[in-house]
């Protein structure tokens, strides 16, 4: 079987889509087509069909 990983907005909806997968929540700034000049922060998931690991820091 192969690896998936999918990046997505979390919502309850999508975590009960996704149950049974392993799930990291991160927090995004985005400032991309913000009017204001602030980040937004959102949050978002990475879903994987694996186990992932903490690699330097980055997840």
């Amino acid at each position: 079987m192969g690896k998936v990983m999918v990046n997505i907005n979390d919502h309850p909806d999508i975590r009960r889509a996704f149950d049974g997968l392993h799930m990291r929540e991160l927090s995004i700034r985005y400032s991309v087509a913000n009017r204001r000049g602030t980040p937004d922060e959102s949050r978002e998931l990475m879903i994987t069909n694996y186990e992932s690991v903490v690699v330097g820091g980055l997840f």
